[in-house]
């Protein structure tokens, strides 16, 4: 069972569980140094489907509008011309609330090589 992501657009993050017990927060502008300059937004489409190469198919994306990068409901790549996974912020979880630190960008995983611009936030965003 998949737990749809909650979004919070005004502070560009979605809350996702990859795992149960795990939470994190995605950044959701691009990655991608062209894309994140123009301040553009991966959004979450639940109709949204992809298949690989190895015939696994995906079903509710993160989009991105501008570059067409895809990725899967807990910020992996699985499409575009994007260098690697969405960035995220730190997240702690306490009987009460969760806590999402938007002072602190923690890259994505580096999928393609992207030496020439490094994790940092859109000019156009928070």
């Amino acid at each position: 069972m998949h737990h749809e992501p909650f979004c919070v657009p005004p502070r560009h993050f979605c809350i996702v569980q990859p795992e149960p017990g795990r939470v994190v927060a995605l950044y959701t502008y691009d990655p991608h140094a062209v894309f994140r300059e123009r301040g553009c937004e991966v959004r979450f489409d639940l109709q949204a489907e992809l298949e690989n190469n190895a015939g696994t198919l995906f079903r509710g994306l993160f989009r991105d509008p501008c570059g067409g990068s895809a990725y899967d409901r807990t910020g992996h790549r699985l499409f575009g011309p994007t260098p690697r996974d969405l960035d995220r912020f730190p997240v702690e979880v306490t009987a009460d609330a969760t806590i999402v630190d938007t002072r602190t960008l923690i890259c994505g995983e580096r999928q393609l090589v992207d030496a020439a611009y490094g994790c940092q936030r859109a000019p156009a965003g928070d």
